[in-house]
């Protein structure tokens, strides 16, 4: 289970788990909506990765996870 960092929250957004079972999802503070992380990344990738971002007080996740929208479908419960 990945590990909290309120400061990312904070700072930039939210990640989380998608259900049921498709990965990590980021949903940025100021952009609407929400993208899946690459199937290769690991948790402690991504951890490392907020570490980062709050270091450097700059949203690295984005760029890499731009392309990724999440689809939600209809009649679906997240």
């Amino acid at each position: 289970m990945i590990k909290r960092n309120s400061d990312f929250r904070w700072r930039f957004g939210s990640i989380g788990y998608l259900e049921p079972g498709d990965g990590l999802a980021y949903s940025p503070n100021d952009i609407k909506g929400s993208y899946r992380f690459p199937d290769s990344m690991s948790e402690a990738e991504v951890e490392e990765l907020m570490e980062r971002c709050v270091k450097e007080n700059k949203d690295l996740i984005f760029d890499l996870v731009k392309n990724n929208r999440v689809v939600y479908k209809p009649g679906c419960l997240y």
